[in-house]
């Protein structure tokens, strides 16, 4: 018996390596709208997880936001195809487990074109069929409801048998604000609050594993 019915994933840093994506479009959004600010590799890597308009308003409030954000998507997916990789073993990870029956999909605050883009470059696009974007959902992550709506589409009905995993503390905020576990990868260099206290620390894909199948 497998220990849970569904498990949901984050996208970035989590099902696909998009670090380097993200730290070389603020380097570039940065050198047009704010020349004179530089920011390190190690502070735009904690831009990853939290919604993307939040991040735009804080780091840019001398523009609006209807500017911005488009200039931050336009350079942005100039990005994917040169800076999103892969990571070891998530393709064979998900595939075992649909093959033992448990339901997989994604809940991101990319949007659903981006993701959906994530997705085929990291060749998940045949594996997962249902990923949630920021515009398909009321509001985006820490906000529960789209866990919601993913255990409605799947039909499940017990928070106890969903999973949800990510690799930074919004993705814990995130699930216990739904009332479901969270499983945490560590693989990433951001670090993480002292309150952030999934049901599991995993390093890997493998570890992961051990904890959704019995």
């Amino acid at each position: 018996m497998n220990n849970y019915d569904l498990v949901l994933f984050d996208m970035d840093g989590t099902i696909a390596n998009t670090d380097a994506m993200i730290v070389e479009t603020f380097h570039r959004l940065y050198k047009v709208y704010k020349p004179t600010v530089v920011r390190s590799d190690e502070e735009l890597l904690y831009f990853s997880g939290p919604p993307i308009k939040e991040t735009l308003k804080h780091e840019f409030p001398d523009y609006d936001l209807d500017e911005i954000f488009p200039a931050y998507r336009d350079i942005s997916r100039g990005t994917y195809e040169d800076f999103i990789k892969e990571f070891p073993l998530v393709k064979e990870t998900l595939q075992s487990f649909i093959n033992k029956g448990i339901k997989v999909g994604v809940i991101t605050n990319k949007n659903s074109s981006n993701a959906d883009l994530t997705l085929k470059i990291v060749k998940l696009d045949n594996v997962i069929d249902y990923c949630l974007g920021s515009d398909d959902v009321p509001a985006s992550k820490p906000d529960p409801r789209s866990i919601d709506m993913a255990m409605k589409h799947f039909n499940v009905l017990d928070k106890s048998k969903v999973l949800y995993v990510g690799d930074n503390t919004i993705d814990y905020v995130f699930a216990s604000n739904a009332g479901v576990d969270c499983a945490i990868l560590t693989w990433g260099p951001r670090g993480f609050t002292k309150e952030t206290k999934p049901k599991y620390w995993v390093k890997d894909y493998k570890e992961l594993m051990d904890a959704v199948v019995r």
